[in-house]
């Protein structure tokens, strides 16, 4: 009796000392190729942005230097605007077209 307890626990111990072999799945890999995104290139500015912007650079420009549209939102541009509007003496007619140019490009 204490000879088969003997050989089964030698057994045991080396089953369990014994290397272990994975199973490799017989499915091949498949490597995604990589997804490359492509930036959209800007829309195209009508000619009133185009204006607008001549403006904003031009006489906006020549007393300070120049925000980025996107760098305040659509409700701080508002007074921004107005207030700059009158120091820099711009018209009505050509207020519209800074107005035009900086809301066309609040999100770029």
């Amino acid at each position: 009796m204490r000879s088969r307890i003997l050989l089964a626990a030698s057994a045991a111990l080396l089953f369990s000392c014994s290397p272990k072999t994975v199973v490799q799945p017989t499915t091949p890999k498949t490597t995604e190729p990589p997804v490359t995104t492509v930036a959209e290139a800007p829309a195209p500015m009508s000619e009133n942005v185009m204006k607008g912007k001549d403006l904003y650079d031009g006489r906006c420009g020549k007393c300070h230097p120049l925000f980025k549209p996107s760098d305040h939102t659509a409700e701080q541009w508002e007074p921004i605007l107005k207030r700059m509007q009158k120091k820099a003496h711009i018209s009505d007619e050509d207020m519209v077209l800074v107005h035009d140019y900086v809301f066309a490009n609040l999100s770029q």
